[in-house]
């Protein structure tokens, strides 16, 4: 757990959010380390489905933090053009947890796109 926390947050949080860091770390304390591992492992096993992105046929939002380390913004805007009609929306200075770090951001990209979806 100590190695993964780190990675959840972008750098900027990290710098200038310590009460967040600390409130991630807790929540992460306080899980089952059983359930714990059993996530991670089912995510690190589960089959590829790249393939099934472009069969995709409802409007899409992919969202990511700029500073994810577990999803990077590389691989989500690559999952986005898979997905014909996607809307990619990138959220500044946010890690893997962007809706805690930049929460006025994402809502306003989850009301945009739901006010607005698009099937390309």
């Amino acid at each position: 757990m100590p190695r993964l926390v780190p990675r959840l947050l972008g750098g900027t949080t990290k710098r200038e959010h310590p009460e967040l860091v600390r409130a991630v770390a807790a929540m992460a304390a306080g899980m089952p380390l059983a359930g714990m591992v059993g996530a991670l492992r089912a995510m690190r096993d589960r089959a590829d489905a790249t393939p099934l992105l472009a069969h995709i046929r409802v409007p899409t939002l992919v969202l990511c933090g700029s500073d994810d380390e577990i999803s990077p913004a590389s691989a989500m805007r690559a999952m986005a053009e898979r997905i014909g009609g996607a809307r990619y929306v990138e959220v500044a200075d946010a890690g893997h947890l962007a809706p805690l770090e930049r929460p006025e951001e994402v809502n306003r990209a989850f009301v945009e796109f739901l006010l607005h979806p698009s099937l390309g």
